[in-house]
């Protein structure tokens, strides 16, 4: 027993020793490199030091990360002689980044010796790396793959202040992105009825109970008809702008809260033909029935948005977004643009690790008060940002340092050179519809959900 313990003591003290080798050879390194800044050859030797404690003697709130995120990969061929075997060669993007392991603009090369492929120096099959061929290869043919990438510049607006999900942990840096990185909505229009077991063709009404924009629409009694049934899972989404009548404006009918291309639309009329669809107003009044709000302007729940689920995904444009309701809708960009994680440096990635967060619901469609949950990518809160609660007593995160002592101007955020408005995460609380944001002027304000306002991702190294 003695023996056992004593080999113990030794093994883990080597191992301790080796850590701290480990560590004052990526803190020389970086030292050996600071032109311009400390230099680290990889982020995991960053998060080495934060799972250590010792990222707070190292780094400092302001301090910047800079992200490589591919943006563009092509295939080439050449010979090192005068004829070739091959004739063209292709490259897939999520197969090439996930074998090299990270993002950086350049160009790699693949030669062919007459037996085997070669990268740096080592034998390689192209298929681990995503890469076809047309024709047979001879000596001295060569595939040379060619990435381009943008930056992303990561200020770091926190130490230690955000609690990791995973207890083995016990340190974190917080990293936000400087400037906006895209213009997005937070959540797409969402429709107004949603049927679980289908529609019938027919004659349909409801009556609007509170309208928060058209008061002359308020105890109107709306008619339509279908000509078509709406299958199981089936909504209708409202045509009409939030600031307009119902009367004379149009419903479509959809088979579900992904399919894009309406079965039918129709123009409402006032009128109580038909089937009685119920009630509609601010908050949710039937099981089958949306808020009104919701239907015209989006949803500003944070754990149901598209803007969560877009800067959490990896996956090509058109293939991240599922309804997280039965109201749900997708957002325009979703068709379009590929998830923020795609073509992430997948070191930098690798090192990310859940933290606690938790944000305020609205007092109209959720309850109020606040929710927990796990964030890897994410969007500050407003007391994250501001300092003030949207809820009082509800705890959505201290202000972070770099924002301890700013001013507006210093919380305004960029695209290209204009200065943007971009979303937090907090809702407003009073209505179910807008989201807080940050203005162009570095101003608390609120936005309806549906419109296009930046995103600057936070997340944190664990």
């Amino acid at each position: 027993m003695a023996a056992s313990s004593i080999n113990l003591i030794k093994d883990t003290t080597v191992q301790a020793i080796n850590e701290t080798l480990n560590v004052q050879n990526v803190i020389l390194a970086a030292i050996a490199g600071q032109t311009g800044g400390l230099r680290f050859d990889n982020f995991k030797d960053i998060q080495q030091l934060v799972r250590l404690g010792l990222h707070k003697l190292i780094f400092h709130v302001g301090d910047q990360l800079i992200v490589e995120k591919e943006t563009a990969l092509t295939a080439t061929v050449g010979h090192t002689g005068e004829t070739g075997g091959i004739t063209a060669a292709a490259v897939d993007a999520d197969a090439f980044l996930a074998a090299l392991g990270t993002a950086h603009s350049g160009e790699y090369e693949f030669t062919f010796n007459g037996a085997e492929w070669h990268f740096n120096g080592a034998p390689v099959l192209l298929a681990t790396y995503g890469i076809t061929i047309t024709g047979s290869p001879i000596a001295g043919d060569e595939v040379i793959v060619h990435e381009t990438t943008a930056e992303i510049a990561f200020d770091i607006v926190g130490i230690d202040q955000d609690t990791p999900a995973d207890s083995n942990f016990a340190h974190s840096m917080t990293l936000m992105a400087h400037d906006v990185y895209i213009t997005a909505a937070f959540d797409a229009k969402e429709a107004l009825f949603a049927f679980g077991d289908g529609l019938e063709a027919g004659t349909y009404h409801f009556t609007i109970d509170q309208q928060p924009w058209v008061a002359g629409d308020v105890g109107k009694t709306v008619q339509f008809t279908l000509q078509n049934a709406i299958p199981a899972g089936g909504q209708l989404v409202i045509n009409n702008a939030y600031n307009a009548t119902v009367v004379g404006a149009t419903i479509s009918a959809f088979a579900s809260g992904t399919s894009t291309a309406a079965i039918e639309t129709v123009t409402m009329s006032e009128g109580s033909d038909g089937t009685d669809l119920g009630s509609v107003g601010n908050a949710l009044t039937g099981s089958a029935t949306n808020s009104i709000q919701r239907a015209l302007l989006g949803s500003n729940n944070w754990s149901q948005s598209a803007a969560r689920q877009y800067l959490n995904s990896n996956a090509a444009a058109g293939a991240y977004w599922t309804p997280k309701t039965k109201w749900d809708r997708p957002p325009g960009y979703v068709a379009s643009t590929a998830g923020f994680l795609k073509g992430l440096d997948g070191d930098f990635v690798s090192v990310l690790g859940k933290v606690i967060k938790t944000t305020s619901q609205n007092t109209v469609t959720d309850g109020g008060g606040g929710i927990q949950s796990e964030e890897l990518v994410f969007l500050p809160s407003r007391s994250e940002i501001y300092g003030s609660a949207e809820i009082t007593g509800v705890n959505e995160g201290a202000i972070y340092d770099y924002y301890k002592n700013a001013t507006n101007a210093d919380r305004i955020k960029y695209q290209s050179t204009a200065a943007r408005y971009w979303f937090l995460r907090t809702p407003n609380a009073s209505n179910a519809r807008t989201v807080r944001d940050v203005t162009s002027s570095g101003i608390l304000s609120d936005i309806y959900a549906s419109n296009a306002y930046g995103l600057a991702p936070a997340c944190c190294i664990v």
